[in-house]
């Protein structure tokens, strides 16, 4: 029987990532560790340690993973192809958000003597300068959140009250909307930022659409529901009451300019 090999200095290479990751790179890893974490508002993380078999760094398992996990597909020493991932850097380490694999097989031991993965994240003074911006530290707080967002189908009986934006028994601005703006406000504080309330909308809908549906990549856009938006709205007024909306990436991009003949 067959092995596919684990892909060599994958781990260094996820290490020095610099988000967004393209398509061409999906290591073959295998998950030498796996820990379940239950957090205070009752939400389940699947913490992760991925090899290479020489060194390991951490993970954690999007949402969407869970059913593999309870199914015993994916668990310790699980070789898998990583088809979707973020990485995000949190203070002196990385973590790889998975979002989607394919399972290749199950050894049943570990590969190596894989030790945890220390070395120094090239560009370091680049890396530290991006990971500062206030976009980038509201998206990947928030994309670590998605790994346990749980926005799958409920079970809605009958005669049961749904929000009419967003569809869910529990309406996504109650649920979500005062801990994203205490993110946002508590970060604005702490680095001494004097941003315009449309720029600090635009912090809150980028948090949530990160922690609902992880990192979308370079001009994918998802619409948030109505109400989580009117939430924001509510809190950070445009004084004079007039909103760009939502734009499509065929409305944000330039367009290609035509060949004159």
């Amino acid at each position: 029987m067959s092995f596919t090999p684990l892909t060599e200095d994958g781990v260094p290479t996820l290490w020095n990532w610099k988000s967004p990751p393209p398509e061409v790179f999906n290591p073959v890893l295998q998950i030498v560790q796996m820990k379940k974490t239950e957090k205070e508002n009752g939400g389940i993380i699947y913490r992760v340690a991925l090899s290479d078999g020489d060194s390991f760094l951490d993970g954690a398992l999007a949402a969407k993973l869970r059913e593999q996990v309870d199914c015993r597909h994916i668990e310790t020493n699980v070789v898998v192809k990583l088809t979707e991932f973020s990485v995000t850097e949190m203070s002196d380490r990385v973590v790889v958000i998975v979002v989607d694999v394919v399972i290749l097989h199950n050894p049943r031991f570990p590969w190596g003597t894989p030790s945890r993965f220390t070395g120094v994240v090239l560009d370091a003074e680049e890396r530290q300068r991006k990971s500062q911006e206030p976009l980038s530290l509201v998206r990947d707080h928030f994309v670590l959140e998605n790994s346990i967002f749980d926005d799958g189908p409920e079970d809605v009986k009958e005669g049961d009250h749904t929000c009419a934006d967003c569809h869910r028994t529990v309406c996504h601005w109650a649920l979500y909307g005062q801990q994203i703006m205490s993110f946002v406000d508590e970060m604005c504080e702490a680095e001494d930022l004097n941003l315009s309330n449309k720029q600090i909308r635009f912090l809150c809908y980028s948090g949530y659409s990160a922690m609902r549906h992880g990192y979308l990549g370079k001009h994918n856009r998802r619409r948030i529901p109505f109400c989580v938006e009117e939430g924001f709205r509510f809190f950070y007024p445009y004084d004079n009451g007039s909103y760009v909306g939502f734009r499509s990436a065929e409305g944000v991009v330039t367009p290609k300019r035509k060949r004159v003949t």
